[in-house]
């Protein structure tokens, strides 16, 4: 049984709609003050180094690609500190730092309000014992350090989509009520978070093209300063030559940034690249563990020092960002031997920890707008409605 969550106050289910638009172009854009998309990537390319987040409920039922049948109750860290995470990324000489806010085990780490299945969405924080907005207050940190902040959505969700692991399933395979869930999903995180600057979406083959431009498009036009990244997934190691929009067509077109995992292409990106008769600006980025497994585990090390200076490197020689996973424990921190491995790799590369990357807006913070008890939660309830108002064209 999950944990009963209380006064809540259920909001309708969401599609693209007006307000949310509206919401989103009023406070700015977040990777750039400029409204040129090509900007927004040059501007990220220019980060060069972040931290990957893996922490969710698979850091407490110790299973990797959880089943989704794990307890809100399970998800109990004893100590949990979100803004040690960004600190840490800051301290290591990291730009930005991109947050698993839902694994394949379907937790959410932010209370969502969207209807599923006739019912107000129940697997999240908010029902668990520790009900902290771990997603606001990484937002909220993110600010506070310079840290450009990002999101990991995992298409596959083994507690309301399908239950079984499919890496590469026959399309379609998503049910039209899961999909609309997802859509809904990441509306409610772009209007309740509007400085998100990287929207990560894993396990793309489970979507078609069409839902990929759907999902694509979305993020676009309620953040239109969030880049968005489909993740390739370690089939990028078999990539022999250049790693074009060719290769990733039927994978994870349309995206930003083109990506590889655990294993590097094996030549320079090329950053700008034409396709159909249109050329592009891309970036590039590679992640890898600093553990050797993505989610934390009792007893995991550290890898050595220059097996990660080699890799970042190794990126940096490939037109490349390195997205180094850092996982917090059970106790909701990042353990310090990782920030010690961290910081002699900061060293070993001189990495700069004071400056924050320029070209950057920080729209203003909507943290706290729609907690309980205050009025603004009536605002958030209209979220379903037509309202009059301009569109973000007009803005």
């Amino acid at each position: 049984m999950f944990l009963k969550k209380t006064t809540r106050s259920p909001i309708p289910a969401m599609g693209v709609c007006r307000v949310f638009l509206r919401a989103s172009a009023l406070l700015g854009i977040a990777l750039t003050a400029s409204s040129s998309h090509a900007h927004s990537i040059q501007t990220w390319r220019g980060l060069k180094y972040g931290m990957f987040l893996h922490y969710g409920m698979s850091t407490f039922d110790g299973v990797e690609q959880s089943d989704g049948k794990s307890p809100a109750s399970m998800f109990k860290p004893s100590n949990q500190d979100v803004e040690q995470w960004v600190r840490v990324a800051k301290g290591a000489g990291m730009k930005y730092a991109v947050l698993i806010v839902k694994h394949t085990a379907g937790f959410c780490l932010w209370d969502s309000k969207v209807i599923y299945k006739g019912a107000e969405f129940d697997y999240d924080v908010g029902a668990s014992p520790v009900k902290t907005d771990i997603v606001g207050e990484f937002m909220k940190a993110c600010g506070k350090y310079g840290i450009v902040p990002g999101i990991y959505y995992n298409t596959m969700d083994r507690h309301s989509g399908n239950p079984t692991v499919q890496w590469n399933p026959k399309l379609p395979f998503l049910t039209p009520e899961y999909f609309q869930l997802m859509q809904d999903h990441l509306t409610e995180l772009h209007a309740l978070y509007p400085n998100i600057g990287i929207q990560w979406i894993d396990i793309p083959r489970q979507l078609d093209a069409e839902q990929r431009t759907i999902l694509y498009d979305l993020v676009h036009k309620l953040n239109p300063g969030c880049l968005v990244e489909y993740n390739y997934g370690t089939e990028s190691r078999g990539i022999t030559g250049d790693y074009t929009i060719d290769i990733a067509a039927k994978v994870t077109w349309p995206s930003d940034i083109l990506n590889s995992e655990i294993g590097t292409i094996k030549t320079p990106f090329k950053v700008q690249q034409t396709y159909q008769g249109k050329t592009y600006e891309l970036g590039y980025e590679h992640c890898v563990s600093l553990a050797g497994s993505w989610f934390w585990t009792p007893g995991t090390a550290a890898k050595p020092v220059a097996t990660i200076t080699g890799v970042y490197n190794s990126v940096q020689a490939l037109n490349g960002n390195l997205l180094l996973n850092v996982p917090p424990d059970q106790t909701g921190q990042i353990p310090d031997a990782f920030v010690k491995r961290l910081n002699e790799i900061r060293d070993a590369l001189k990495l700069d920890t004071t400056t924050t990357p320029t070209g950057l807006k920080y729209p203003p913070s909507r943290q706290g707008l729609f907690q309980r008890g205050k009025g603004t939660r009536e605002e958030f309830n209209t979220l379903g409605q037509e309202v009059p108002g301009p569109a973000v064209e007009a803005l």
